[in-house]
């Protein structure tokens, strides 16, 4: 949980800051983004202080749109919550709005895709994406799976199922 909030805390770096972690990552984001996070030097108490510091701030990373850090909070929330057991449901229209903005991210920052003719659509609210066979499942469970997370029984982690 501590990396998972050490990446949040670095939303508003400046760009220079991660020059030379993109070059130590070798330019591969993924890498990139888990080497930032658990090299942090920030403590517990540090990262906390900087996420608050976050309320009502409207910055972020330098190329990003506003839907980034709406992405991720409310996948991140999930990382945390779900392996608890703790459910913690995503607002639907924010699920949306995330699941539509993952799928017009360009390649190769948006790394997952739905398989070919598959539409996803979501039980929740009124959204479906794609064509062909219809893969029907609440929104933030479509969120997560555009984001690469493996579905999770919930609870099944904490040992509640």
């Amino acid at each position: 949980m501590r990396d998972v909030a050490a990446h949040l805390a670095l939303a508003q770096v400046p760009l220079r800051s991660l020059v030379w972690p993109a070059v130590r990552a070798g330019f591969r984001y993924d890498t990139l983004v888990r080497d930032t996070a658990v090299r942090s030097p920030q403590t517990r108490g540090e990262i906390v202080d900087t996420l608050r510091g976050f309320v009502g701030s409207r910055r972020r990373v330098a190329f990003l749109s506003d839907l980034e850090p709406l992405i991720d909070v409310l996948v991140h929330t999930q990382d945390v919550c779900l392996p608890l057991g703790i459910d913690h449901p995503a607002p639907l229209e924010a699920a949306a709005a995330a699941a539509d903005r993952v799928l017009s991210t360009p390649r190769p920052i948006r790394r997952w895709a739905p398989p070919a003719n598959v539409r996803l659509v979501a039980t929740d609210i009124d959204w479906a994406r794609g064509s062909g066979a219809e893969v029907p499942a609440p929104i933030q469970e479509h969120l997560l799976a555009l984001t690469g997370r493996e579905p999770i029984a919930r609870g099944a982690a904490a040992g509640h199922g």
